[in-house]
């Protein structure tokens, strides 16, 4: 993989997993810094990356199927679930409950 190059913007972190939006996609990097992997490829831009209370999810929004609607995924990278059905352009994640 290459150099990522673009704007880094939205970034999230638990202990040393740093989880960003660049350009068309979310990225996972260490704290202490290297390569960053991509993590999506879905047609639509996420953004708002959130990560889970334990570190292993991600909550991040997306326009998959038109309007912004919220996802989740693993943070080590996978399929992802489709959470909210809203039809709205504002919806975005927040926080993650305490129980997750």
């Amino acid at each position: 993989m290459g150099t990522t190059h673009g704007y880094y913007t939205q970034p999230t972190i638990h202990g040393d997993t740093i989880v960003f939006a660049c350009e068309t996609a979310l990225w996972q990097v260490s704290a202490a810094g290297g390569v960053a992997r991509r993590l999506t490829t879905a047609p639509g831009t996420p953004s708002y990356p959130v990560l889970s209370p334990d570190g292993t999810r991600i909550a991040y929004a997306a326009r998959d199927e038109g309007p912004m609607e919220v996802f989740t995924m693993p943070a080590a990278g996978g399929p992802s679930q489709r959470l909210t059905h809203f039809g709205v352009m504002a919806t975005q994640p927040v926080a993650w409950s305490a129980d997750g």
